[in-house]
């Protein structure tokens, strides 16, 4: 109201309830010319609560570059008003794979399912409002490694303060940019992708030699106690770890990729490699022995494999 100049009045009946007018200045005489729109496109953005900065047809569109045959990261969009749904899917899905819920209940579900590579959620939802939703992802294993931005016309900073409390890694409040929320998102998912790239390369795998300090690095140290548990046994499968993990088959490979970058298969030969490693360190084994203690029968693979982990063959490592 206040950026149209115009005035709200309440009007409170203890019998009916309260009535709230709006009150609109007719013609565009009351507005200085940097307020006005002057294209479709900008008004469309207004119409879904977005404010516009300076945008073009071709701001819109400028993802479209991009090639169709490059895998897209899938976005989950939770918004129980549909046409703004909407809105946000037309808006990003050149960018992204979309997939939809209209409200924290059926997103819980979906994000368990398909594990996006990030959520954009509403606050205000009916059965589950956006709070609740971040706050069951970020403590269930299966979804606490994905990214959550919560979306909102509340402005109070009790709300701002709830969502962040609940581990919501962006807030933004209604009116926005759109320009400025497809910066936010593509920074998440940036920030998540290098983490991968610390889990998968620069966090310490060795056995028996994780601190965990989050529920992500719980979850990479109960998968190296299994492992280790296993370490001799070459018929230990990825569905056995599955279900010592309580999760699917297709539950751990998400989340695991989802971490690491890895698959479930090559985290576990990781961790028989280092463990190989530590015990050629001891020389109390020859490299037989070593390879059938973390688990491989083939000597010419488990050969192959220790090169390509560290760069020298077992007998040269060991010396």
């Amino acid at each position: 109201m206040e950026q149209h100049h115009g005035e709200v009045i309440a009007e409170n009946n203890p019998l009916v309830g309260a009535t709230f007018s709006l009150k609109f200045r007719q013609g565009f005489t009351h507005f200085k010319s940097q307020e006005l729109l002057d294209n479709k496109m900008e008004m469309l953005a207004v119409e879904h609560f977005v404010l516009p900065d300076n945008l073009h047809p071709e701001d819109i569109n400028e993802s479209k570059k991009v090639s169709n045959s490059k895998t897209k990261p899938h976005l989950l969009i939770v918004e129980d008003t549909a046409d703004i749904r909407t809105y946000l899917k037309e808006s990003l899905q050149t960018e992204y794979d979309i997939s939809e819920a209209v409200d924290g209940a059926e997103a819980l579900e979906k994000a368990r399912e398909i594990s996006p590579d990030l959520i954009l959620s509403d606050v205000a939802m009916p059965r589950m409002d956006g709070i609740e939703l971040c706050r069951r992802l970020k403590s269930d294993i299966i979804t606490s490694h994905i990214p959550v931005v919560l979306l909102t016309a509340r402005t109070s900073l009790v709300y701002k303060i709830d969502g962040l409390e609940t581990g919501a890694d962006d807030y933004i409040t209604k009116p926005f940019s759109m320009r400025l929320l497809r910066i936010r998102i593509k920074n998440l998912i940036q920030i998540r992708e290098k983490l991968k790239e610390k889990f998968g390369k620069t966090f310490d795998l060795t056995p028996s030699a994780v601190t965990a300090n989050s529920l992500d690095e719980e979850f990479l140290q109960r998968i190296l106690d299994i492992v280790e548990q296993h370490l001799d046994e070459n018929e230990f499968t990825i569905d056995d770890l599955a279900h010592k993990m309580a999760m699917s088959r297709m539950q751990l490979y998400r989340k695991i990729k989802g971490l690491t970058n890895e698959t479930p298969n090559t985290l576990i030969r990781t961790i028989r490699l280092k463990r190989a490693a530590q015990l050629l360190e001891t020389q109390r084994y020859n490299i037989s022995e070593v390879a059938y203690k973390v688990g491989f029968s083939d000597l010419k693979y488990f050969r192959e494999r220790f090169k390509e982990q560290f760069g020298v063959i077992p007998s040269e490592y060991q010396r």
